[in-house]
């Protein structure tokens, strides 16, 4: 770097999920807990600031977006973890050396040592989000699809190494606070699947050598590390059902949208709108129009609000990879405003003419169990 780095030294774990051009990165589920032994093959990594803004910067890939390499800024409990499991035949999955993996969800993260803001094109431009945080250490990149499509914003990740490393508990406890000081001058965290328990980020790269030309990095060798307990905690509202069909200006006093919902709450809401994009992605055929609309359908059902739906539909066309063509946000649009005019009743239940475009009337009963049970939530407790 042509900067010397303040805080070179500063200690950070962080976990490498290398891409093996057999499955795609965002389907590789488990964390070998044996790998950070392993100098050529671990993936879990005790490492230094210093250390991993040499690898941000020299690490570029061309490749679709799902077979990047990627990143989880997190380290994970090494007793009493969830153990994944191989779907077939339900076995545990085990490393070479026959010790149980690591699942990766939100439930084995032991410790969070960087924050990684996604800014989905709709937020601050890249200057301004570096001119308002020069103050801060962070290493900035854009991502695999910024400027891909004309007339969109600037799409990028910031790496923010924390002060102290923090539990999933006290992060998810000042996620609203930390999202007003980003959002003080223009809003930045557009994407508010930002702070997703154990989410895994794709490193620098870009799709075809075309857009290589698009790439553009920054590091900022700011004089303070982004201290999460600075912050306090939010303020929670009352607890109650969680809203299935969203109702924007009258909703039920004893409902309450995602981002009122408790940590736990959301963990739930998360493992099953992720459930949805696996079975869309798996259902999807040729250019995944059919299966773009079904996923923002259901998600506007199961009470995603419509810039997390966004979010899981990008994920959707990244998986589909360069075959793909559908706009994002018109067929987030169109299935949410299908939904919102097919509903019967609060708890989500729609009639068959939806159907009817993709000529499935056939399959409608079935859809509609899947579509009803999948609504119809009772209270989670915290």
């Amino acid at each position: 770097m042509h900067k010397k780095n303040r805080f070179k030294d500063h200690k950070l774990t962080v976990t490498i999920i290398n891409a093996n051009g057999k499955v795609k990165t965002a389907f590789n589920n488990a964390i070998d807990p044996e790998m950070h032994t392993d100098r050529k093959l671990r993936a879990i990594k005790h490492t230094t600031w210093g250390k991993l803004v040499k690898y941000l910067d020299t690490k570029f890939q061309i490749a679709d977006k799902p077979n990047l390499d990627a990143i989880i800024p997190c380290s994970w409990v090494m007793k009493n973890y969830k153990i994944p499991v191989w779907e077939k035949s339900k076995d545990q999955k085990l490393n070479i050396n026959g010790v149980p993996m690591i699942a990766r969800v939100g439930d084995n993260v032991d410790k969070v040592h960087c924050i990684v803001l996604d800014v989905d094109g709709k937020a601050a431009p890249i200057h301004q989000f570096i001119g308002s945080h020069r103050h801060l250490q962070f290493f900035l990149h854009t991502s695999s699809n910024h400027k891909v499509e004309k007339g969109s914003g600037d799409r990028y990740r910031v790496f923010l190494p924390l002060k102290t490393p923090v539990s999933i508990n006290e992060l998810a406890e000042r996620t609203m606070n930390i999202t007003k000081y980003f959002n003080r001058a223009g809003e930045v965290i557009d994407d508010k699947s930002t702070f997703t328990k154990g989410r895994l980020f794709y490193l620098p790269g870009v799709a075809s050598a075309e857009h290589v030309e698009n790439y553009f990095k920054h590091y900022s060798n700011g004089f303070d590390l982004f201290d999460v307990m600075s912050f306090q905690t939010d303020v929670i509202k009352p607890k109650g059902k969680i809203q299935t069909h969203i109702r924007d200006k009258e909703s039920p006093p004893n409902y309450v949208s995602y981002y009122d919902l408790s940590d736990n709450q959301r963990g739930e809401m998360d493992g099953r709108f992720n459930k949805s994009l696996n079975k869309c992605f798996s259902e999807s055929k040729k250019k995944g129009n059919s299966a773009s609309y079904r996923l923002a359908f259901t998600l506007r059902m199961a009470g995603a609000p419509i810039d997390l739906a966004t979010s899981y539909v990008d994920q959707l066309k990244s998986l589909i990879g360069s075959k793909c063509d559908f706009n994002t946000n018109h067929q987030v649009k169109s299935g949410y405003s299908d939904a919102d005019k097919k509903a019967e009743n609060e708890e989500g239940f729609v009639d068959a003419n939806f159907l009817k475009r993709e000529k499935k009337v056939d399959d409608y009963q079935q859809f509609k169990t899947k579509v009803s049970n999948f609504s119809q939530l009772k209270e989670l407790s915290a």
